[in-house]
C-alpha cells in the first residue's frame, strides 16, 4: 500500500474506529445501572482519549481532509467530550455533589449545559469535587473550541486565498 492511498483512506478509518468508539461509550453510559466511585485511573485515561483525539484532528486537518470529514470528525470528537463528562456526572451525580441527585438524563443535561455554557441553574454543583469536575470540563470545553475553530480557519482560510 503506497503512501497516497493510505493518506486517502486514514480519514475514514479514523473516523470509522471514533464512530464505534462512540456507540460503545454511549452504550456503556446508558446501561450503567448505579453509581460507582470513580477510579483515579480513569482521568487520565479521559484526558489520553482528549489528547488523542487532538492529535487525530490535527492529522485530519494536515491530511487533507475535505470540510465534510473534519466537519464529521468535530462532532465525534464533541460527542467524545460530552460522553465522558456525562459519565463523570453520572458517577458524581449525588444529592452530596449536586442540588439534587442525577439521572442518566439530568448527567447529559449538565454536560450539555456545561459545553454550550447555557447553563440554566436548575442543576447545580455544590460540592467542591463537582464544581472542580465542571471546571475541567470548561476548560477542555474552551480548548477544544479554540482549537477546531483554529484548525478549520487555518485550512480552508488559506485555501481561499490562493
Amino acid at each position: 500500500m503506497d503512501h497516497a492511498h493510505l493518506r486517502k483512506i486514514t480519514p475514514y478509518l479514523i473516523a470509522i474506529t471514533l464512530a464505534l468508539s462512540q456507540i460503545g461509550l454511549w452504550g456503556a453510559i446508558v446501561r450503567l445501572p448505579q453509581r460507582h466511585h470513580l477510579p483515579a485511573y480513569l482521568i487520565p485515561v479521559v484526558v489520553w482519549g482528549i489528547v488523542f483525539l487532538v492529535i487525530n484532528l490535527v492529522v485530519l486537518a494536515h491530511a487533507g481532509a475535505k470540510l465534510p470529514a473534519l466537519a464529521g470528525y468535530l462532532l465525534l470528537t464533541t460527542s467524545n467530550i460530552v460522553a465522558n463528562f456525562t459519565f463523570w456526572y453520572w458517577v458524581t451525580g449525588t444529592r452530596t455533589n449536586f442540588s439534587q441527585p442525577l439521572t442518566h438524563l439530568d448527567s447529559l443535561y449538565v454536560a450539555l449545559g456545561t459545553l454550550s455554557t447555557v447553563g440554566s441553574g436548575s442543576i447545580v454543583a455544590i460540592s467542591e469535587a463537582a464544581r472542580r469536575i465542571q471546571t475541567v470540563q470548561m476548560g477542555v470545553d474552551f480548548l477544544f473550541v479554540v482549537f477546531a475553530v483554529g484548525i478549520v480557519v487555518s485550512r480552508f482560510g488559506s485555501a481561499r486565498g490562493q
